[in-house]
């Protein structure tokens, strides 16, 4: 088995974070629901089950650390143990100009309204603080239907 990456590729990858003004035209949720479709499908492409549990990883950045900071509490305590928060991390963005990001981490089926639902309520709170939702993405294990019956037999006996 292999890992590999699974994103979906976003126009708006050439635009400097520090650059944005209209947080909330950037977090399109009709754009991140067609991203989302993209992953999802990919897996699903690569015959994983609809109902395996994939490790979601969702980015986030500002160039104000303060609002991070913030919006990082409130989604704390929205989501409590059910979300994973990395610390957040300063970096530049293609311009050279600091920005800072921090990742959620979530558990979910290879499903888009699953996905989908969380994001609907991560993005009011990203543009009450400001905040960029730079897409999401997960890495997976290339599945094999031959190995997890083998797995699930194994398992049986």
């Amino acid at each position: 088995m292999t890992d590999k990456v699974i994103v979906a590729e976003d126009s708006d990858d050439d635009i400097p974070i520090s650059e944005i003004r209209d947080v909330s035209a950037y977090n399109n949720l009709d754009e991140i629901r067609i991203e989302s479709e993209t992953i999802i499908n990919g897996i699903l492409q690569d015959d994983y089950p609809a109902d395996t549990v994939i490790e979601v990883q969702h980015y986030f950045s500002s160039s104000d650390f303060d609002r991070l900071e913030k919006f990082i509490v409130e989604i704390d305590a929205m989501f409590g143990a059910d979300i994973d928060i990395d610390e957040p991390e300063e970096c530049e963005d293609i311009d050279g100009a600091t920005i800072f990001t921090v990742d959620f981490v979530s558990w979910h089926k290879v499903d888009v309204e699953e996905v989908m639902k969380e994001i609907e309520m991560f993005i009011p709170l990203c543009n009450q603080f400001g905040i960029i939702y730079d897409s999401w993405g997960t890495q997976v294990v290339e599945y094999d239907a031959e190995d997890a019956d083998n797995d699930a037999a194994e398992s049986e006996s």
